[in-house]
């Protein structure tokens, strides 16, 4: 009996613990079960044994013993640590196989599913455009976007000074205030400020998707590149922040 069955939300950029459980009978004893283990894999893509990785199989070679019924039932407990980038999908398996000191053995397994991520990350805090003088344009600053899901992502894009809808790049200490067609971005590097997309507040696309990660040390991320006009109407000064808000979408 390999208990309940709930469908599986993973963690974005990071690892959910998955676990099986068993109830595993022996009328020598419960105390007679000697070894357990599991495979947690993608049915529709992978066997139970296919090598280890992050995609579709896991494997568990020291699952724990939870409890007893003092008689007759043995409790287990298996688990997984998966990672944010494994296979959405309806056919993710889990297989317990027991074994006791007479060397028999049983299995069983249960069908669940992972739903969909889409997630993302931006490498810096913050975009920092430093003193920008009245009619002057800043330098290109970088926000480098991570996929922290499971599937491929669109990025889409929207900004605000002090509060969502203020029509606002930046709420500024002294003086007038930054409106947002001021701020302006850009997936290509060498694009100038009259040719990059003004930032609004409404989502709007960035040019590229980025696919979902399938090994640990492969990164899937791509760069968006800003720039900041200070117009001189109303003398902004002192100290300015805003937010750009980042959202990660199906293709």
């Amino acid at each position: 009996d390999n208990g309940s069955i709930s469908t599986i939300t993973l963690n974005a950029g990071s690892t959910e613990f998955v676990y099986c459980n068993a109830t595993i009978r022996d009328y020598n004893g419960h105390s007679d079960v000697n070894y357990v283990n599991a495979t947690f894999w993608d049915n529709s893509t992978a066997t139970q044994e296919d090598i280890l990785n992050n995609n579709s199989v896991y494997r568990n070679n020291t699952c724990t013993n939870v409890g007893d019924d003092g008689q007759y039932l043995s409790y287990w407990q298996c688990g997984f640590y998966v990672s944010y980038y494994a296979n959405n999908g309806s056919q993710w398996a889990c297989n317990i196989s027991a074994e006791d000191n007479s060397s028999f053995n049983t299995n069983n397994y249960n069908i669940t599913s992972v739903d969909s991520l889409y997630a993302l990350n931006i490498t810096t805090n913050s975009i920092d455009y430093g003193q920008v003088p009245v009619e002057g344009i800043s330098e290109n600053q970088s926000a480098v976007v991570v996929n922290f899901g499971n599937k491929p992502i669109n990025v889409s894009v929207w900004g605000y000074g002090a509060v969502p809808g203020d029509n606002l790049a930046f709420n500024c200490s002294l003086n007038a205030n930054i409106s947002i067609e001021n701020e302006r971005f850009s997936t290509n590097i060498s694009h100038i400020f009259s040719e990059k997309n003004n930032l609004s507040g409404s989502p709007q696309n960035v040019d590229f998707t980025i696919p979902k990660q399938t090994a640990p040390a492969s990164l899937q991320q791509n760069t968006t590149y800003w720039q900041v006009y200070i117009p001189a109407t109303g003398n902004p000064a002192g100290l300015c922040t805003g937010t750009i808000v980042f959202e990660a979408g199906s293709p």
